[in-house]
């Protein structure tokens, strides 16, 4: 978890190289250990910094590949953080608004409906 946060420290000063390093340490870690969550947000972190450095498609990857186990694992915030990150990617490629209050407003309905989903009081429609 201390790699975790190094990385976050540095993606934040937008030392992305140092970022990657850490986050790229830290999913090899917990992939060794089985820890599918932690995986899940390794990849999103990942992704994050891939995106910032402007590897759109890698990003992207890292972003599906955490939906995908945050999905298996059941871990309903992490589905909908993986689901809110490749939304907003389709929102920015589109030029529609990802400002800080459209992102927060659509991340807090895109949690309730997961909740929902995942407590089976709403089924997935097809689209």
């Amino acid at each position: 978890k201390a790699k975790a946060n190094m990385g976050s420290i540095h993606l934040q000063k937008q030392e992305y190289d140092v970022a990657n390093r850490f986050f790229t340490e830290t999913l090899a870690r917990v992939r060794t250990s089985g820890d599918e969550i932690g995986e899940a947000r390794a990849l999103m972190n990942l992704g994050r910094a891939q995106l910032a450095q402007g590897a759109v498609d890698a990003a992207r990857t890292q972003f599906e590949s955490a939906r995908v186990i945050a999905w298996k694992t059941g871990w309903s915030d992490g589905i909908a953080s993986a689901v809110f990150l490749l939304n907003d990617m389709k929102k920015r490629d589109k030029g529609e608004d990802t400002s800080q209050n459209s992102t927060s407003m659509r991340l807090d309905k895109l949690q309730k409906r997961i909740g929902k989903l995942t407590t089976g009081t709403e089924q997935i429609k097809p689209e």
